[in-house]
């Protein structure tokens, strides 16, 4: 999936660019029907090694300027997945209050996503609870909708007078407390369908992910691999650990796949078309990053 679901970093990206062609608003909506074009172009022309029905490609689309690119995409029968959290915020609030449902309703994206930033030591608030509860609850009863739920969580601090862990032990701190967070939001009642997930891990660390995640009988529980913001080579890498295991069934990717092509389109270094083609290449590479990683697995479990 193509994630251009974010608010204040694409009015940042507009500002930043001194981009004057049109207001900031309807700058970002540009933008954003650049990136749709982009996604729907890889899955209605995706080349023979990529054939795929619609459905299997999908975008994060955002009500306040992704609107209408959220019917099209619809249309055009993409997954859509939207988010209710409001933007740009360190704690959890939901965008439209007690109404997020109706909002929800109006569009009936196949997933309503919540972004948490979760911090290990504070976790979360009794407020931010109750209203994952009662997305995760709505969601429990939509026959449309299903609830993703985005975890980042916060890099903890070093104890005073300790040198900062080597990346190994970061990565295998960064681990366990990513399966503790999955298992403490379990506990709280808060039942997502798919857990959107930080990369970075190798095959046995999202292995890990993916058995905490369908722990206690959820094998209807899947797992998608967020960017982060990484390298196009080390998001790529990621993609294809993570498909090496079951419960993985898929990615979502903002920044890395369009960051540059969209400042390079809002500097005036290019026109649209280059954009959209460019944006489109780089989401090709993440799918067939995918694609390899899911064809090792099947042939594992074919040789087992």
């Amino acid at each position: 999936m193509l994630a251009f679901d974010h608010r204040g970093l694409f009015n940042q990206l507009v500002r930043e660019s001194g981009f004057t062609e049109l207001q900031p608003h309807g700058a970002v909506v540009h933008c954003k029907r650049l990136l749709l074009q982009a996604a729907l172009r890889v899955a209605e022309a995706p080349g023979p090694e990529l054939q795929a029905p619609p459905h299997h490609f999908g975008v994060f689309i955002d009500e306040q300027y992704g609107a209408m690119h959220a019917w099209i995409a619809r249309d055009h029968g993409l997954t859509l997945a939207m988010p209710v959290e409001q933007s740009d915020s360190a704690a959890f609030h939901l965008e439209f209050g007690s109404r997020f449902g109706e909002h929800l309703a109006h569009f009936m994206p196949d997933y309503a996503k919540v972004l948490v930033h979760y911090d290990s030591s504070s976790r979360l608030t009794e407020d931010e609870l109750v209203a994952l509860r009662t997305v995760s609850e709505w969601c429990q009863r939509s026959a449309t909708t299903e609830f993703l739920f985005e975890l980042l969580l916060s890099a903890p601090e070093p104890p005073a007078g300790h040198p900062p862990a080597t990346a190994a032990a970061a990565e295998q701190q960064r681990l366990g407390h990513t399966v503790a967070a999955i298992e403490w939001l379990y506990r709280q009642g808060i039942e997502p369908t798919v857990w959107k997930v930080e990369g970075g891990f190798d095959r046995a660390g999202f292995a890990a992910l993916a058995d905490t995640a369908r722990s206690g009988g959820r094998d209807h529980v899947s797992l998608i691999v967020l960017g982060g913001g990484r390298s196009l080579r080390d998001a790529a890498e990621s993609i294809r650990a993570a498909a090496e295991v079951e419960g993985f069934i898929g990615f979502a990717v903002g920044r890395t796949i369009w960051s540059d092509p969209l400042r390079s389109r809002l500097s005036g270094l290019q026109d649209d078309e280059e954009t959209v083609q460019q944006i489109a290449d780089r989401y090709t590479r993440l799918v067939r990053a995918y694609l390899e990683g899911e064809a090792t697995r099947v042939g594992q479990v074919a040789l087992s």
